[in-house]
């Protein structure tokens, strides 16, 4: 355990929750939030083509060179880029380029798409503060990972070691979720719940009050220089600010 000063600006701060190393964190990368836009072969065709997971990589395989780190970069900006435009932006060529790109995307790299949540359904966020026994943390994430409200789930250190992210359709709801959750897992404590009344930045993507994208934070390597937010489309820098 290391303890240290608190900076002076972090004075209204009371406490913090810590995600664990190396500890399980399900996230809702796989779930499908249903669509009226399309028809039924359009979403088999789509649920199809989604690529099956990669495997694991040690994090001391997981090293990125320079070309690596340049593609993160561009592709938090524009997951959407196709492999003539990033050989372009990065001066390579289409060989090299699938080359590079097809073990990230199998081992180390998730592309997603996501929405604004105003337009999803599921209007409301909320976030719970939960216990549960310690040898009961991996299975009950492992639940929670299938429950479709859920967008993500950590397994945190602090008073409480459970933080679980969830979407849902109205203020009512977080209460009734709440019992849900108690009948479905009864080892699981709620010690406390917020309602989530806007997010400025998600994903690294800064956010307007109706939820949409305004600039990016483009994704940079750990040793690289700071990031700066990227205004969607003049691509005018906006401000310094952390990944």
């Amino acid at each position: 355990m290391r303890t240290e000063r608190m900076p002076r600006e972090w004075a209204c701060l009371r406490s913090w929750t810590v995600p664990m190393p190396g500890r399980r964190r399900v996230v809702g990368i796989d779930c499908r939030t249903a669509s009226t836009s399309l028809d039924e072969a359009q979403s088999a065709g789509i649920e199809a083509a989604v690529p099956p997971p990669g495997r694991s990589v040690p994090a001391a395989e997981a090293r990125l060179d320079d070309l690596d780190a340049r593609l993160l970069e561009l592709l938090s900006v524009d997951g959407r880029m196709s492999v003539r435009d990033l050989s372009a932006a990065t001066d390579t060529s289409l060989t090299t380029m699938r080359r590079k790109l097809q073990p990230l995307l199998a081992s180390r790299l998730s592309l997603r798409c996501d929405l604004a949540r105003p337009l999803s359904g599921w209007p409301l966020s909320a976030v719970y503060f939960a216990s549960v026994p310690g040898q009961h943390v991996e299975e009950t994430s492992r639940v929670l990972a299938g429950v479709r409200e859920v967008r993500s789930c950590a397994i945190t250190a602090g008073p409480h070691n459970l933080l679980i992210d969830v979407w849902l359709r109205d203020l009512r709801d977080v209460h009734a979720f709440e019992a849900h959750l108690s009948r479905r897992l009864p080892r699981l404590t709620v010690a406390d719940r917020s309602v989530v009344l806007r997010a400025v930045k998600h994903m690294g993507h800064l956010l307007d009050r109706d939820g949409r994208c305004i600039a990016v934070v483009p994704l940079r390597h750990p040793q690289g220089p700071r990031s700066v937010a990227v205004e969607r489309t003049t691509g005018q820098v906006l401000q310094g600010g952390p990944t």
